[in-house]
């Protein structure tokens, strides 16, 4: 091949020869320089990808510690409902509040008597059937327990309490378990006396897995 070619290479004059060296000096310098500038762009690719991986492993060290801590918390509250000792009786913690809240009450009648005081718990009742409550709906052809909102009912009836009573029971329940919560809550103004009030309507509730 290399024979052949030295043999053209000898029929050209020297003009020729020169055009060809030429031409073939610039198409191997072209060559080169695609090469150095391929390769050039090959690393800054590898360069650019491993820079954007650095950022991804740098973001992911800094959300770790919180999803571990979000991944505890969950797995910590899903034991805690799975053992709830309220999972049938939301509302007995509230009634253990009431129980120590001591309120001033009247009465409310046609022919209503004075102002009397005792405890909460003798006047806020439970009322109703337990209401149990699918969370996220009924799973089909799923096996284990579904999760549900068990709720149950609290009234006062023709009792009215003082107003300003009810704000450091209102306040003990902010701090009872999580799992244990007031839902809904409907409170009656007296037209009688507007410091004094009737809780229409509380809500209890609190979650528990049910096995079907």
């Amino acid at each position: 091949m290399i024979g052949l070619i030295a043999g053209w290479m000898d029929q050209l004059n020297k003009r020729e020869r020169t055009m060809v060296m030429t031409l073939l000096a610039l198409v191997v310098t072209g060559a080169l320089v695609w090469g150095i500038f391929s390769v050039r762009g090959g690393l800054r690719d590898k360069e650019n990808r491993i820079r954007k991986n650095n950022r991804d492993l740098a973001q992911i060290g800094r959300l770790a510690p919180n999803y571990i801590a979000v991944r505890n918390e969950a797995t910590d509250r899903d034991r805690r409902i799975r053992s709830n000792p309220n999972g049938e009786s939301p509302h007995i913690p509230v009634l253990k509040v009431a129980q120590k809240t001591s309120v001033h009450y009247r009465k409310a009648g046609f022919n209503n008597t004075g102002e009397e005081t005792g405890s909460l718990d003798k006047i806020l009742l439970p009322t109703g059937d337990l209401d149990r409550r699918p969370i996220g709906g009924r799973r089909r052809n799923k096996t284990g327990p579904n999760l549900y909102r068990v709720n149950k009912q609290l009234k006062m009836s023709a009792v009215y309490v003082r107003t300003a009573d009810l704000y450091p029971f209102f306040g003990a329940l902010e701090e009872l378990d999580d799992l244990v919560f007031i839902s809904r809550l409907k409170l009656d103004r007296w037209s009688q006396d507007p410091d004094f009030v009737k809780v229409d309507m509380m809500m209890a509730s609190t979650l528990q897995y049910v096995e079907e």
